[in-house]
């Protein structure tokens, strides 16, 4: 009986080892699952940040040729005023 006691008792231990494990396994694996999630949605937002700042710096060249417009502009009227 006791070779039978204890290959019952060895069972239980590793049968709450067992279930410890997966636990274990389990809630790393819902982490994981989490993690993935928030790194695709900051990917997400990196790549909206990526584009509103390509619209900006396209915003931003388009002002710069503007000015440069209005100085080379500004700069002929002022000749014309001189000769004038």
């Amino acid at each position: 009986m006791s070779a039978l006691e204890d290959a019952n008792a060895r069972l239980r231990t590793l049968q709450y080892e067992h279930d410890r494990l997966q636990k274990y396994i389990d809630k790393n694996e819902r982490d994981m699952a989490r993690l993935e999630a928030d790194v695709q949605a900051a990917k997400a937002s990196a790549a909206r940040a990526e584009q509103r700042q390509a619209e900006e710096e396209a915003k931003v060249k388009l002002l710069r040729e503007d000015v440069a417009r209005g100085r080379k502009a500004l700069d002929n009227m002022k000749v014309a005023a001189t000769v004038s």
